[in-house]
């Protein structure tokens, strides 16, 4: 059975995340998630990270620890230097605490350092894509963009290399900083690297589409963090929505959205194994719920 310790780093000890979620995975015990101090929501841009981190926010002040946020306008893929530089930092950072930012998964392990526990959300393949497309022209209801004027998905499509598209960058955020995770010619090992690492690194990873799940399914196995994130989540949902839209977003033509789903289909690959993940882990925290309503 793998053995779950803690590491001294400097003044403070930590518990390493990929060894406790090995642990169960192995034993099906989750009661040592209480210990955690240190969860990483290295967020997706376009799949509801600004409503989850509002209610991240409302949870940090109720449950008393600190919410931390990584640099707005920081690149996504740091340099071997600049990875050392956020480990060390990430590493000083007193628990509890959740740090989120839009930044590629970084297994601190390899630089000798307890990897924290991951959390993460993505999005339907599409929308998600169509609604980044819209936001890097024109922003959202709260942060307007004043892009050009009358271009459209479809236009975007129709070029031989649409700029805004991007069809890897959600693998590349699950990849990490190694060096395949830039190489776009080799989609086969960025999709089977991001699904090792979610299965070695992520507690979780949920789905827009049901974020209420994803609530759900934190506040179930981390109470110490989400306790009562549901509900929360419920109170702002409406708010979020309204607050965060994407600006001037046109509906795709049947065939355009064809084309597109074409071509995120390593994108859709991972995006179905995600899918069945989440869905067997909720089963989990269902059958958890009930039989602690029993006792």
């Amino acid at each position: 059975m793998t053995n779950i310790s803690y590491v001294k780093m400097g003044n403070m000890s930590h518990l390493d995340g990929e060894y406790l979620l090995e642990y169960i995975n192995e034993t099906g015990n989750y009661s040592r998630l209480g210990e955690v101090q240190r969860v990483f929501y290295n967020r997706v841009p376009k799949c509801g990270s600004r409503g989850v981190h509002a209610v991240f926010g409302v949870l940090a002040r109720r449950q008393h620890w600190k919410l931390r946020r990584h640099p707005v306008n920081g690149p996504y893929h740091l340099s071997i230097f600049r990875v050392w530089q956020f480990v060390d930092h990430f590493n000083s950072i007193p628990g509890p605490f959740v740090y989120t930012g839009h930044i590629h998964m970084v297994n601190m392990q390899k630089l000798g350092v307890p990897n924290p526990v991951y959390i993460n959300l993505i999005r339907e393949p599409a929308e998600r894509a169509i609604s980044h497309f819209y936001y890097s022209l024109f922003g959202s209801t709260n942060n307007v963009r004043y892009g050009m004027k009358g271009r459209t998905m479809e236009d975007c499509l129709e070029e031989i290399e649409c700029e805004e598209l991007n069809p890897s960058m959600v693998l590349r955020f699950f990849c990490g900083h190694m060096s395949l995770c830039l190489d776009a010619d080799d989609m086969v090992s960025i999709v089977a690297q991001a699904k090792q690492n979610v299965e070695k690194f992520y507690l979780t990873v949920g789905l827009t589409e049901h974020q209420a799940d994803f609530m759900e399914v934190l506040e179930t196995l981390m109470p110490r963090f989400f306790f009562n994130a549901t509900a929360i989540h419920r109170e702002k949902e409406m708010e979020s929505i309204q607050k965060f839209k994407t600006s001037n977003k046109y509906e795709v033509k049947p065939k355009s959205m064809e084309k597109l789903k074409y071509m995120l289909g390593w994108e859709y690959e991972f995006y179905n194994f995600i899918k069945q993940r989440f869905f067997n882990q909720l089963n989990i925290v269902k059958q958890i719920k009930q039989s602690n309503a029993t006792i």
